[in-house]
């Protein structure tokens, strides 16, 4: 076995800290998603949507909630 077939140890993640990052990912994909639901019933439902501006700040709503959730672990870790 040569130095070239040697692979670096991997960096070892407990199990909360792997289930930590899964959640944050997961809620970075929410955001992601409800940002794309608003912008869609933006361009299609305008003007079709009786409950068009509830909706839109439904979509708002939930997208600042995921992306808080998704930011939440690192502004904790930031105000200690």
């Amino acid at each position: 076995m040569s130095a070239h077939d040697t692979k670096p140890p991997a960096q070892e993640t407990s199990m909360p800290e792997l289930a930590q990052s899964l959640a944050v990912e997961g809620w970075k994909e929410a955001a992601i998603a409800w940002e794309v639901c608003r912008s869609l019933h933006r361009e299609y439902a305008k003007g079709k949507d009786p409950l068009f501006k509830t909706r839109q700040a439904d979509f708002v709503k939930h997208a600042e909630a995921a992306r808080a959730k998704a930011l939440g672990p690192f502004i904790e870790e930031d105000g200690e």
